[in-house]
């Protein structure tokens, strides 16, 4: 008799179940997932690369970041200060995507000399 009673109760337990997850699944939103371009998602990673660009030393809004922040790599040394290892402000590394912003002139041997001793360099600190 004991069996049956845990049967029975298993087999309500399984009826409570079903009937509330259907319930559950029937208020369910379904959202449409939105596909993009790969030349719609190129200019949304633009757009969120010019939102958030923050320029190099003196050409920041708000001034260099540190003792050691500068827009022409000649000035910068090589060993990091304590002023800038105590920064809290990330630092400046450009981003080499074509069309990204940038202080110096695009398609530039300056611009390619700039952005690959700064990301080099914050790889070696």
């Amino acid at each position: 008799m004991t069996v049956q009673t845990l049967k029975e109760s298993i087999e309500r337990l399984r009826t409570i179940i079903g009937r509330e997850h259907h319930a559950t699944e029937s208020k369910r939103v379904v959202t449409k997932k939105v596909v993009l371009s790969e030349a719609e998602r190129t200019q949304a990673l633009l757009m969120r690369l010019e939102q958030t660009y923050d320029p190099p030393g003196h050409l920041r809004p708000e001034g260099p970041r540190h003792d050691n922040d500068f827009a022409n790599i000649a000035q910068i040394r090589i060993c990091p200060t304590s002023d800038e290892l105590m920064c809290p402000i990330s630092p400046y590394l450009p981003v080499i995507v074509p069309g990204a912003p940038h202080h110096l002139p695009a398609g530039s041997m300056e611009r390619h000399l700039d952005a690959q001793f700064r990301l080099l360099r914050e790889d070696l600190t």
